[in-house]
């Protein structure tokens, strides 16, 4: 029943008006042989001579070559039309498949790359299944939109076996979708085989258990087939190892083992046979040696292969069908015959999945369905007395993992971890923790203004549009959201990695928002962070406090004086020991934020410039920029005044003008002049200058 309620609480979602689902399947592509970048702005080049095809597209049928695994260049061109109220949903392109190494552009804009060449080889195959990626509403338009995918791909390995990895290979689904229905997709195409998958490798090592306590054979072979079969079926190996020809090496030679592997188990289980049938040998062996060709055979002789076993497969299976028909009627047993039945479910749910693969391409495999029912046959057969045991102890955890998920959405997990707790309950009002870290404190421009002149529903929508970009690639650094506040966003990097992922970070935010960076300020402060547990007995919150906390407030709110987007302090600057190219900083300036006791203290300001241009015209910048800044400071204002001018022909830098504006105020009373900034408690910005 609780799993009847799951599925409407996801499915009902799907029938209200708010959605978006577009088909891109049922639409027109236009398929080029070979590649030119200028399609990307001109995508009207791409119609002359191009193929008009619906999915699937299969480039090496609709382009056959002469020449054998050689590395093609392909286009593929639609369109698809967007209402000005889908442009303000987060919205998916959700893809089925696609290989072996691709680009997709949308209105003149890469969105995602997948391309890993070397020398005119693919390094890096990336074939993927239900693939899913967030498209940047900044790209979208209202009206037509222009999508491009530049597909990498080898052509067949010979005449008689087509390469129908690179493509579209399945019908569908390909579409852009609303959240709403990528959960969906996700939870039909992904969640549901992971969880068969996962219990059909826990039923194997169950099996094998099994085996080496009692050492009968059925047990042996019957636990190998349901790891052959997790195998075949698993989604988890596809979404954590990234060269998908590492992959196809686990789930290719899987295939050709399941069906010698079930028939030793009937042979061993239903006949009481020791030593397996002369046949059954042979289909192992034969199995066996094209699993191994598998193993040794480079990416893309894969499909080569697997439709050498699909021949093999129709001797198999029709063996397979004679021996089962044969054992039906020799077992009177009621228990014998519905496992009998339920293999040949099994048989001709695989009889299918061969014909997709080689006519139909729907991408539906009814193999790991079918043999769920077996599996029930067999666990009601050996676990029966466990069931109940199981589904209580089922619904405890499922209860105790919703509500430690729902804590943890209040509360980020990395605390316990951090406050060396082990449980969250242990957590208690006074816990504290002093220890040395980086803060990155995202905020946006002129909220109070842009809040005003939206509506609550677009001003929720472009927060969170910005709260899961910056969640997305804090994560992937090993920093968490501390906090949100408002419109700003208090991040923590505590690792012993914590320079370089906080500047790592900030790059990949820049990225990711560079169309929008005149919207948003970042600081970056490094030292000591002193987090807390606040609150009394009924309420609990998590403050953060000290020195770097304060300083990583007053850098952010400096950008907006600077005309800046990342400031950082000196301690974040010097312990930055990443070497990239495309990193650059700057010195900005000195400033006095206290006089106490003759205890004057100062903050070195640096800034992160991000750039995306031409390198040398930043390096030659800030060479101009540095020498200008080391004649200030020496009071050499004329050298310093005309290497400020000359920065400001490379780039309209507004750092360049205040100093400008300051030499030509220190000029008329040099008396007054000071190697800082003096701010006051206001930061007005006549504080600045």
């Amino acid at each position: 029943m609780k799993k009847i309620i799951l599925y409407f609480i996801i499915i009902i979602p799907l029938f209200s008006d708010n959605i978006v689902e577009i088909d891109l399947s049922s639409l027109e592509w236009y398929v080029k042989d070979g590649f030119d970048e200028r399609y990307i702005l001109e995508p009207s080049l791409i119609l002359p001579h191009s193929i008009k095809k619906y999915t699937p597209i299969i480039l090496n049928e609709i382009y056959p070559s002469n020449e054998y695994t050689v590395l093609k260049h392909y286009t593929l061109y639609t369109t698809f039309q967007l209402t000005k109220e889908q442009l303000y949903k987060p919205l998916y392109l959700y893809l089925a498949w696609i290989g072996e190494n691709w680009e997709i552009y949308l209105n003149g804009h890469s969105i995602h790359k997948e391309i890993y060449l070397r020398e005119n080889k693919i390094q890096i195959f990336r074939t993927v299944l239900y693939e899913d990626i967030l498209l940047n509403n900044r790209f979208l338009k209202e009206g037509k939109n222009e999508l491009i995918i530049h597909i990498i791909g080898y052509t067949s390995p010979t005449e008689f076996f087509i390469n129908d990895n690179v493509g579209l290979t399945f019908r569908s689904p390909y579409k852009i979708v609303s959240e709403e229905i990528r959960e969906y997709y996700n939870f039909k195409y992904k969640l549901i085989p992971n969880i068969l998958s996962i219990i059909y490798l826990c039923f194997g090592f169950y099996h094998l258990f099994l085996y080496f306590i009692k050492g009968d054979k059925h047990h042996y072979y019957f636990g190998l087939f349901c790891i052959m079969l997790f195998l075949y079926t698993d989604f988890f190996i596809n979404e954590y190892i990234k060269n998908s020809a590492f992959v196809f090496k686990l789930k290719y030679p899987s295939q050709p083992l399941l069906i010698p592997l079930f028939l030793a188990y009937l042979e061993n289980f239903i006949l009481k046979k020791e030593s397996l049938s002369k046949i059954t040998k042979y289909i192992l062996y034969t199995s066996i040696f094209l699993a191994v060709l598998f193993i040794i055979f480079p990416a893309y002789y894969f499909e080569m292969l697997l439709k050498i076993f699909y021949i093999f497969a129709i001797f198999y299976v029709s063996y397979s069908i004679y021996f089962l028909y044969k054992l039906y009627k020799i077992k009177n047993n009621i228990i014998y015959k519905i496992i009998i039945i339920s293999v040949f479910g099994l048989i001709f749910s695989g009889i299918f999945d061969i014909l997709d693969s080689i006519y139909f391409y729907t991408g539906v495999r009814l193999l790991k369905f079918a043999f769920l029912g077996f599996v029930f046959i067999n666990i009601i057969l050996i676990l029966n007395d466990f069931i109940q045991i199981y589904e209580d102890h089922e619904k405890l955890t499922k209860k105790l993992k919703k509500q430690t998920e729902s804590f943890f959405k209040f509360i980020p997990k990395e605390i316990t971890d951090y406050l060396n707790k082990s449980q969250i309950e242990e957590i208690v009002i006074g816990d504290q923790k002093t220890h040395k870290g980086s803060i990155l404190l995202f905020d946006i421009k002129n909220y109070t203004t842009l809040s005003e002149q939206l509506s609550t529903e677009s001003t929720l929508s472009l927060l969170n549009y910005y709260f899961k970009i910056i969640d997305s690639i804090v994560q992937q650094h090993n920093g968490f959201i501390l906090k949100f506040i408002g419109d700003a966003v208090i991040v923590l990097f505590l690792g012993s990695n914590h320079y370089n992922e906080v500047i790592e970070a900030s790059n990949k935010i820049l990225l990711h928002l560079k169309e929008e960076k005149e919207k948003f300020r970042i600081g970056i402060a490094s030292g000591l962070i002193t987090i807390a547990i606040v609150g009394d007995e009924h309420r609990l919150d998590i403050s953060i406090m000290g020195d770097t906390y304060n300083r990583v407030q007053l850098l952010e709110f400096l950008n907006k004086f600077y005309n800046t987007n990342i400031i950082l302090d000196e301690e974040t600057y010097k312990n930055f020991t990443s070497k990239k190219n495309n990193y650059f900083f700057r010195y900005i300036d000195t400033i006095l934020v206290s006089e106490k006791d003759h205890n004057n203290k100062y903050i070195k300001l640096y800034e992160f410039m991000f750039w995306d241009k031409n390198t040398n015209l930043i390096k030659r910048f800030l060479e101009i920029y540095n020498n200008a800044i080391e004649y200030y400071n020496n009071k050499n204002f004329n050298l310093s005044i005309q290497h400020f001018e000359q920065a400001l022909e490379y780039i309209n830098d507004p750092v360049c003008k205040i100093y400008i504006k300051r030499i030509q105020h220190y000029k008329n009373d040099i008396n007054s002049w000071k190697p800082y900034t003096k701010i006051s408690r206001n930061l007005k910005i006549k504080d600045i200058i």
